[in-house]
C-alpha cells in the first residue's frame, strides 16, 4: 500500500484494487485524518496504551533533536545499464511513514522532499495505519524505536560512508543489501572503493592501513563490513518492526527473514510477540532488554562476524521458563499472545471504519 493520499472509504481492505478508490478534496481529507486519530486516542488495550505512550515519548524527543547535524556529502554512482524494472507493490515498504529514522546521521527525518509532498502524507498516513489496524503516529514511534536500538556509536561512520554513495534513489546500503553494486553493474566503483578506504581512515588511520595494501583487500573489506553492519542494523529494524506490526501484516521485504522460524523454531517476530506478553505487551519494555546490552559492530567493522541475534537468543531464553508456567506449552503462549494483539488491531480497524462512515 503506498504513501500517496488515501482515496477511499476506510472499510476498504489493504488489498482492494485502486478501482475501489476516490479522490476527495483537501479539506475532506484533513477531516478524515482527523477523525480517525480521535476515534483511535482511547481505545483500550495494552498494546495500544504502550504505543500512545511511545506517540508522547517521541513527541518530547522530537522537540530536543539537535538542531543541527553534520550533513553527508552526496556522491553518484551510474548504472552501467538501465535499471531493471521493480514491482512497485513490492518495493513500497509495509508501514506508510511521516517520519523514518536515519542510521547514518541518528535523527529521525521527515520524508517528502516538498512541504506539499510532506502536507499530504500528514493527511494520508494516519489513515492509512488505522486501517492496518495500527494507531496514528506508530510512524514515529518505529524511528523512535529504531533509534533507541540503534546504540553503538562507533556505528556510524560506516553508515554514513553507506548513505553517502547513491545511485539514483537508492543508498549504497540499498544497492549492496540486493547485490546490485558490482564492479559490473556501476560507474565509479573503483573511487568508491578508494572513498571507503579514505573514510575508514579518517576514522581510524592505523586500523585502515592494511586496505592500502591492495584494492582486493579493500574491497573484501568493504564486504565483510557490509555484512557485520547489515546484520547490526536489520535485526534493529527487525525487532523494531515486530514490536509494533499486527499479526497478519506481512514484514517489509527486506526483513522478510524475521518471519521464518525455520522447521521447528520460532521466527523472531513471533518470539517478540511471546515475549512482549509477559511484559504487559509494553513495546518499550521490550526494546529496553536488547537496548545497550546488544553487541557492538567489531572493530575495525569488517573484523570477524556480527551476529545481530545473540543478545535477543538470551531474553528469549530467560523468558521461556515463565512463558511455559504461564502457558503450559509455548505453542499455546504464541496462540494467546496473537489473538490478544489481534483484537486490539480489530478494534483500531473498526474504529476507523465508523470514523469514515460517520
Amino acid at each position: 500500500m503506498g504513501f500517496g493520499i488515501v482515496l477511499c472509504a476506510i472499510g476498504a481492505t489493504a488489498q482492494d484494487p485502486p478501482a475501489a478508490k476516490r479522490r476527495l478534496p483537501v479539506g475532506e481529507q484533513r477531516r478524515l485524518a482527523d477523525a480517525v486519530i480521535e476515534a483511535t486516542k482511547a481505545l483500550p488495550g495494552s498494546h495500544l496504551d504502550g504505543v500512545r505512550a511511545l506517540i508522547e515519548l517521541e513527541n518530547r524527543a522530537a522537540a530536543s533533536q539537535p538542531g543541527e547535524v553534520r550533513p553527508i556529502r552526496i556522491r553518484e554512482l551510474k548504472a552501467r545499464s538501465p535499471k531493471p524494472e521493480v514491482d512497485a507493490a513490492a518495493a513500497v515498504p509495509t508501514l506508510p511513514r511521516t517520519v523514518a529514522y536515519s542510521f547514518a546521521l541518528r535523527i529521525t527525518a521527515p520524508i517528502g522532499r516538498r512541504p506539499t509532498e510532506r502536507a499530504e502524507l500528514e493527511r494520508s498516513v494516519p489513515i492509512e495505519l488505522a486501517r492496518l489496524g495500527m494507531l496514528p503516529g506508530s510512524d514515529r514511534v518505529l524511528a523512535l524505536l529504531e533509534g533507541e536500538l540503534d546504540s553503538d556509536p562507533s556505528a556510524v561512520a560506516f553508515a554514513r560512508f553507506l548513505d553517502s554513495w547513491r545511485c539514483g534513489d537508492e543508498t549504497l546500503y540499498e544497492l549492496l543489501d540486493r547485490n546490485a553494486c558490482t564492479e559490473q553493474s556501476v560507474m565509479g566503483y573503483q573511487r568508491m572503493i578508494g572513498d571507503f578506504v579514505e573514510q575508514m581512515a579518517a576514522a581510524d588511520r592505523e586500523l585502515a592501513q592494511p586496505l592500502r595494501k591492495t584494492e582486493a583487500a579493500a574491497r573484501n573489506a568493504l564486504q565483510r563490513a557490509f555484512e557485520n553492519y547489515r546484520a547490526y542494523r536489520s535485526f534493529r529494524e527487525g525487532l523494531a518492526h515486530s514490536l509494533l506490526l499486527p499479526p497478519d501484516v506481512p514484514m517489509p521485504r527486506a526483513l522478510r527473514h524475521f518471519e521464518d522460524g525455520g522447521a521447528k523454531g520460532y521466527s523472531l517476530r513471533q518470539q517478540v510477540l511471546m515475549v512482549m506478553a509477559l511484559h504487559d505487551e509494553d513495546p518499550q519494555r521490550v526494546a529496553a532488554l536488547v537496548g545497550d546490552a546488544a553487541a557492538p559492530l567489531p572493530v575495525p567493522p569488517w573484523n570477524g562476524t556480527y551476529d545481530g541475534l545473540a543478545t535477543w537468543r538470551a531474553v528469549y531464553d530467560a523468558a521461556l521458563p515463565r512463558m511455559i508456567a504461564l502457558g503450559g506449552h509455548t505453542d499455546i503462549w504464541l496462540a494467546k499472545a496473537v489473538a490478544k494483539r489481534a483484537e486490539q488491531v480489530e478494534r483500531v480497524r473498526a474504529a476507523a471504519k465508523r470514523a469514515s462512515d460517520g
